[in-house]
Order: C-alpha cells, then sequence, then structure tokens
C-alpha cells in the first residue's frame, strides 16, 4: 500500500469515526499530493461544516469543501458524487452560479435529475425568501418562469423520477391545475422506495395527496391515514385532517387555498429530497443513513452522506 493510499484509508476511518478534525490533520499533513487525498479532505472540510460552533466556521468549511471538490472532481475515484458535494456546498452557499458550474460539471459525469433539482430548489427558496419585496416583482416573475423551466428540463431527462413528480405535483398546485397535480403526486408516491418513505418530511407528501384527492373527487382517507400512522402530529397531518372535518365544499375551499399558497406551499416540498435525493450523502464505503436536516448533527457514513436539508 502506497503512502497515500494508506493516508486516505487512515482518513477514512477518522471520518467514519466522526473525528473531522483529525482528519483534516492527517491529510494536511502528509501533504495532499493527489486527487484522492484531496476528496477525503473535501469530505472531512463538508462533514465538519455540520458541527462548526459558529457560523463563520461552517461557512469557511464549506466554502474550502467547494474549492476541494472542485480541485479533485475530474480524477477522483466518483467524479458524480464529488459534483453533487460541490452543488450542496453551493446552495448551503446560495450561491447559484458556483451551483450552475458544479451542476453542468456533475451532468457531463452522467450525474442525473438530482443536479438540476438542486438548482431549482435554490431558485425556488431565493423566490420565498424575496417574494414580500414588492419592488422586486418584476424580477421575481422572471425566477418563477426559470423555475418552471428547470423543473421541465429535469421532467423531460426523467419523467419517472419520484422527485421530479412530487415537485412538478406541488408546482401544479399552484397554478390550480387540480387534477394533473393529483396524477403526478401519486406517480411519486408509488415510485419513492421504502427507505424514502421513512423520510421525516413523507407525511407531508402523503396530507397534499389527501387534499388533492379531496378537491378532485377521489377518497382522502386512504393518505390521510398512512400519513396518521406515520406523524399524526405533522403540521401538515394536522391541517389535512381539519379539512376532512369540514363539509364538503368548504372543505374543498380550504384545501385549495392551502395548496396554492405560496408560503405554505414553501413549507411544505420545495425542499424536499428522498432518496438519491437527500442532502448529504455518499463518502465513501458502505454504511448507514442519517436524517438530521441542522449542523448540529451529522454523521459520516461511508457510502452515505446526503442529507443536510431535506425540509420539504
Amino acid at each position: 500500500m502506497t503512502g497515500t493510499s494508506s493516508a486516505v484509508e487512515q482518513a477514512r476511518e477518522l471520518l467514519e469515526a466522526e473525528d473531522y478534525d483529525a482528519a483534516i490533520e492527517l491529510l494536511t499533513s502528509r501533504g495532499v499530493s493527489s486527487a484522492e487525498m484531496m476528496y477525503a479532505l473535501a469530505d472531512a472540510y463538508f462533514l465538519k461544516f455540520a458541527l462548526a460552533p459558529t457560523e463563520d466556521e461552517a461557512r469557511l468549511a464549506c466554502r474550502t469543501a467547494m474549492k476541494l471538490y472542485l480541485m479533485c472532481y475530474e480524477e477522483c475515484s466518483d467524479p458524480r458524487m464529488a459534483c453533487l458535494r460541490w452543488v450542496q456546498c453551493a446552495r448551503m452557499f446560495d450561491d447559484e452560479r458556483e451551483l450552475i458550474r458544479a451542476k453542468e460539471a456533475g451532468l457531463e459525469h452522467k450525474g442525473g435529475v438530482i443536479f438540476i433539482l438542486y438548482h431549482y430548489i435554490l431558485k425556488r427558496q431565493r423566490l420565498m425568501r424575496d417574494w414580500g419585496w414588492h419592488e422586486l416583482q418584476g424580477e421575481l416573475e422572471a425566477v418563477k418562469r426559470e423555475c418552471d423551466d428547470l423543473l421541465e428540463e429535469a421532467f423531460q431527462m426523467d419523467p419517472d423520477d419520484p422527485n421530479v413528480l412530487i415537485y412538478k405535483a406541488s408546482s401544479l398546485t399552484r397554478k390550480r391545475k387540480w387534477k394533473e397535480a393529483y396524477e403526478l403526486q401519486l406517480r411519486g408516491i408509488n415510485r419513492l422506495s421504502n427507505e424514502a418513505r421513512t423520510h421525516p418530511r413523507f407525511p407531508h407528501v402523503l396530507a397534499c395527496a389527501a387534499l388533492l384527492a379531496l378537491i378532485v373527487g377521489e377518497d382522502m382517507e386512504t393518505y390521510l391515514e398512512w400519513a396518521r400512522e406515520l406523524d399524526a402530529e405533522d403540521e401538515w397531518v394536522t391541517l389535512a385532517e381539519e379539512v376532512k372535518q369540514c363539509k364538503r365544499q368548504a372543505g374543498v375551499k380550504r384545501a385549495k387555498e392551502l395548496l396554492s399558497g405560496e408560503r405554505v406551499q414553501q413549507e411544505s416540498m420545495d425542499s424536499w429530497l428522498a432518496d438519491d435525493g437527500a442532502e448529504l450523502d455518499e463518502v465513501g464505503q458502505k454504511g448507514k443513513t442519517k436524517r438530521e436536516p441542522d449542523r448540529k448533527k451529522s454523521s459520516y457514513t461511508s457510502d452515505i452522506i446526503e442529507q443536510m436539508t431535506p425540509e420539504m
């Protein structure tokens, strides 16, 4: 085993033990002389971001990781994953220019629709953040069109991807296209893996499906019961329960208000990602999944690291 491969292996073991500073010290002391060492160092900074005690330290760790992924992705052992983490760093920084750069690199390495979805999420979150600024309304309308274009691009690339279907359904509800939204929502739910259905925001998806079912004249109880079993105290499950208690006409009106409202919809599905889309994933070998969206917790799992923000 060469010195370089030995250092990488030792660093990966330290990441597995969640000793990110030690991994960084090990790699930097040996001199980062290969793409694989740079890749491991980037992962260490990426994970350190989640535990940094201050915002400034977190931003520095994230920025450092982003630069390292840029430098190593073409020659490292997993270019697609390096590009995906590069995209995630750019999204955390709200840096669209860098995200586009990472997205294009990822697509060149057969990265798939997830790269377009991250761009869509950044756009949607920026749109929601600035929505109340009336002087920006002209710009925001342009951003809305860009969001639609990105979602359509993702849909054309992979019309069977469950994340794409759920995002597309969410977009259609804002346009009050209830029947189409209902059909896509169900297709998305049916295509989600069992693992994705353990996602903490999955009850939101089911609650929205229940509300759409009510609007189009289908039985909402099937989806509401499923959501209730998963998390009866979830905010959207509670809202759907309240709608169910209304008389039909009033219930349909309330369901439409909930699903078409920009603020509420942003809270429900606009950061949802499941499966390959879960936000902090895959750093090397096989391991478990940790679903902690905040920076207070993070777990290195040799194969899974994509989870750092599903807010749906």
